[in-house]
């Protein structure tokens, strides 16, 4: 018998310094795909970020814009056909009378007003002080929320509810999520080429320049709002501007 062709084959294997380089060139592909995973997840959290930031101020900005441009708003019907009653229907307006006309609140020496409250015919009675669903408002909250009021009850006569909070009259709402923080809210007049007032400009309503002693006037209410705000590290600014609809009768 032949002894060598008893033995056993010759086995192949991998040596030392290749599992050594195979376990590097594996860790290095896991290291490589955990870097573009981890990029992935941080990408999309600050799109989400960016998205929400974006979502919230605009969402608010156009609500507000919105909202503002209806302050003074009777119910609708036909509008009078003689001058004379046209000028008692807006003057009589109880929409724009102290208590429930468009109003601003907290002004700094720029005439930026961090809340401003209105109201408009909502229930479609004519009447400002029936029901509890035509006064409203938007403010800045100590908590750094935007905030909307709705469904507040204002007394004919008064005093004014203004901006406080006061859980017999006003019912304040968040307009912001909890994430968005909003670091400044303001409101202003402007005049048409966007320049700040102390006051809406009052129109001679017979040739459209300023008014007079004796004159009879429309107080013309243009308004600009801005709301910044911050997610995390991410800030932006909106800006808009609003032609109340409804202009104050001034006699």
């Amino acid at each position: 018998m032949n002894l060598h062709s008893l033995r056993r084959p010759n086995q192949a294997g991998f040596t030392l310094p290749e599992l050594l380089i195979s376990l590097v060139l594996g860790l290095s592909l896991v290291g490589a795909v955990m870097t573009v995973y981890l990029a992935t997840v941080t990408s999309s959290m600050d799109r989400h970020k960016q998205t929400q930031l974006n979502h919230n101020l605009r969402t608010s900005l156009d609500l507000i814009l919105r909202e503002l441009r209806r302050a003074g708003g009777l119910a609708g019907g036909a509008l009078p056909d003689s001058e004379s009653a046209m000028q008692s229907l807006y003057s009589n307006n109880p929409f724009m009378d102290p208590v429930s006309n468009l109003r601003l609140w907290d002004c700094n020496a720029a005439y930026e007003c961090s809340c401003v409250t209105y109201s408009y015919d909502l229930d479609g009675d004519n009447d400002p002080y029936t029901g509890d669903m035509n006064h409203f408002g938007f403010k800045l909250s100590s908590s750094k929320r935007l905030q909307i009021r709705t469904g507040t009850i204002v007394s004919d006569g008064g005093p004014h509810p203004g901006c406080g909070y006061n859980a017999a009259v006003n019912t304040w709402e968040s307009l912001t999520e909890d994430d968005v923080k909003i670091t400044h809210f303001s409101i202003r007049y402007i005049d048409r080429d966007g320049n700040a007032l102390s006051a809406p400009e009052a129109i001679n309503i017979s040739d459209g320049h300023g008014c007079t002693g004796g004159a009879a006037c429309l107080e013309e209410r243009n308004l600009q709002v801005t709301i910044s705000g911050s997610r995390d590290e991410f800030s932006m600014t909106v800006t808009g501007k609003v032609r109340v609809r409804n202009d104050r009768y001034i006699p």
